[in-house]
């Protein structure tokens, strides 16, 4: 898994990035609130990833936080949306803003978002509303630290409710406050959610 890369901005279109990592060329599919977020062409830049593996080709999409990852990874786990339509989304609807459409149930906010039909909006809002937790306030997503995020993105991609990865990742980080790497703290969750289905 690659959870997240950092590197050279070398190239930049509204849909798309290329960043040099250690000499190698990552090209990400981006949404359009992510190209917004980019720094100048040969800045530094860290994008959190997702990728799609497929039969016979690999396709890495790239976010500018943590919340959008996991908020695509959530839409293309609803029936009938892909990769491209959950772009789209995130493209032409601020993150908390859509978020707070699918809690309320609201249809009609949903489909101001071009290409999203009414039950594709209601697909959304049914298979959704009971994962998505309320958008972050100061008081909650500003005390995690990336790691953290970066670890409740991944667990929400594999399919836990963002309110299970919330639970287990800050219930581990209490019990030992510094030390974890991403990778660390994913696999830590994964093994105290796998002993509670026991």
């Amino acid at each position: 898994m690659i959870a997240y890369l950092r590197g050279i901005l070398i190239f930049k279109a509204v849909d798309q990035v290329i960043l040099d990592v250690q000499g190698v060329g990552y090209q990400l599919l981006i949404p359009l609130s992510t190209y917004h977020k980019l720094p100048a062409l040969s800045a530094e830049v860290t994008l959190f990833t997702y990728m799609q593996v497929r039969d016979e080709s690999i396709t890495l999409f790239g976010f500018a936080s943590p919340e959008e990852k996991a908020l695509f990874a959530a839409l293309i786990r609803v029936s009938q949306v892909g990769p491209k339509m959950a772009l789209n989304i995130l493209s032409r609807m601020p993150r908390e803003e859509f978020q707070q459409a699918v809690l309320q149930g609201d249809i009609q906010r949903i489909r101001t978002i071009p290409g999203i039909g009414k039950r594709t909006a209601e697909r959304i809002v049914l298979e959704l509303k009971d994962t998505l937790a309320p958008p972050s306030t100061p008081s909650s997503s500003a005390v995690r630290t990336a790691i953290q995020e970066d670890a409740i993105a991944a667990l929400v991609s594999l399919g836990y409710t963002k309110s299970v990865a919330v639970e287990v990742v800050e219930q581990l980080t209490r019990t030992q406050t510094d030390g974890w790497s991403a990778e660390e703290l994913i696999r830590a969750s994964l093994k105290t959610l796998g002993s509670r289905d026991k």
